[in-house]
């Protein structure tokens, strides 16, 4: 999620307020979580991914910022190359004394 004008880091606190208000007050969308993003403002998880789709791609004025739903995977963090899904693990065997 972003908004513009960016805001700061300092007040995360009374956008995540202003977020759950908007989600679920006037949207009637319940939001599993609502965390800071280094990348951009905030993480916001839903319930759903139908409920998600509702947002993606529309700008919505909240007070004197605009905000845009993007999908995690498609925004700026986002790689020039598709990962796979192996993945190794080590166990290692302490011995006890």
């Amino acid at each position: 999620m972003k908004l513009q004008p960016s805001i700061h880091k300092d007040d995360f606190a009374s956008l995540a307020t202003a977020l759950r208000t908007f989600f679920q007050d006037m949207h009637q969308v319940q939001v599993a979580e609502i965390q800071p993003c280094p990348m951009g403002d905030a993480y916001v998880r839903f319930n759903s991914a139908l409920e998600r789709e509702r947002f993606l791609g529309l700008d919505f004025i909240i007070g004197c910022y605009t905000m845009s739903v993007h999908k995690h995977d498609e925004g700026d963090n986002a790689r020039s190359f598709d990962l796979d899904r192996d993945a190794w693990v080590m166990l290692v065997g302490f011995q006890r004394t």
